[in-house]
């Protein structure tokens, strides 16, 4: 089902959007672009509702933990993904 509507868009953008879908192609395009922006907008207050829940169980790092570990792997001279360090074998 549809329902016919009327927006105001600036020229410019009307124009921009005429030249990559042609005037017929408008209606599709911008509901594409309406369900897209719907969907980013839904997936950020969902991250912002979920934001911190894992805080204070057990194994959860907090942002400063985790850059002190990257900054630790960063200044140790050896692979921290190979096997056994700098030389490959086991320690």
């Amino acid at each position: 089902m549809t329902m016919r509507t009327t927006i105001t868009l600036p020229d410019t953008l009307m124009s921009d959007i005429d030249a990559l879908v042609g005037p017929r192609g408008r209606s599709a395009f911008i509901a594409r672009a309406a369900r897209n922006e719907l969907k980013r907008e839904r997936l950020g207050r969902a991250l912002d509702a979920a934001r911190g829940v894992m805080a204070g169980t057990a194994g959860w790092r907090s942002g400063d933990e985790i850059l002190q570990f990257v900054d630790g792997l960063r200044s140790d001279d050896r692979d921290p993904w190979a096997e056994g360090g700098r030389n490959g074998k086991r320690a």
